[in-house]
């Protein structure tokens, strides 16, 4: 989605400037202004919906496409103004605010992709969500040293590894009862989809 946006960014820039040196296009006005109200109308509404649902189920598709459709409402809007515009003699305005559109959609294309790179890289989530980690981890009752926290991105969720460790004079079973109690707790978390979570005997 990112690369197509900045592919569509790139094609309204080289249209812009085509449309520049031929010296803008006069257009019939209401029959096009009505298309592209109706257009942006339902963009609009997928616009608010798919972000709102992406933000609650965190899922970057649904973001994505809501960027998408944000962007065909500033398309439209911006199309609606040239035509209107290009009927009253104004034949340039068109384009070069087209030319306008295009940079900011560029650019919405490279933010989309850097904002969803850790998720396809597998990279560590922040240090704060680690430090989040780490302490919920601590907070459990027989856990007296949180010994290593490590994790990282797959897909838009966050797959975790832990190290704890409790008295070594425990039963195995009372170890295992206590790393399942801190596996439920971190799995709380909303973006944490996997935990497993490593029971080692303290040592000092």
């Amino acid at each position: 989605m990112a690369v197509l946006t900045a592919v569509l960014g790139l094609e309204i820039v080289k249209i812009s400037i085509d449309k520049i040196l031929s010296g803008g296009t006069a257009i019939i006005a209401e029959p096009v202004i009505a298309i592209l109200a109706v257009n942006i109308a339902i963009k609009a509404a997928m616009w608010f919906f798919a972000g709102r649902i992406g933000k609650e189920c965190n899922s970057p598709a649904l973001e994505s496409s809501s960027i998408d459709s944000r962007n065909d409402v500033l398309i439209n809007i911006v199309a609606i103004a040239g035509v209107y515009m290009s009927s009253l003699g104004y034949h340039l305005f068109d384009p070069i605010a087209a030319f306008a559109i295009g940079l900011y959609i560029i650019k919405a294309g490279y933010d989309m992709a850097m904002k969803n790179m850790p998720y396809l890289m597998g990279e560590s989530p922040s240090e704060k969500e680690l430090a989040e980690i780490r302490e919920i981890a601590g907070s459990v009752g027989g856990v007296l040293k949180v010994n290593e926290v490590k994790a990282q991105h797959i897909g838009n969720y966050v797959q975790a590894e832990i190290h704890i460790a409790v008295d070594k004079n425990l039963t195995i079973e009372k170890g295992h009862e206590i790393g399942h109690i801190a596996e439920r707790k971190i799995m709380k978390i909303d973006k944490i989809k996997e935990c497993v979570v490593h029971v080692d005997p303290y040592k000092e």
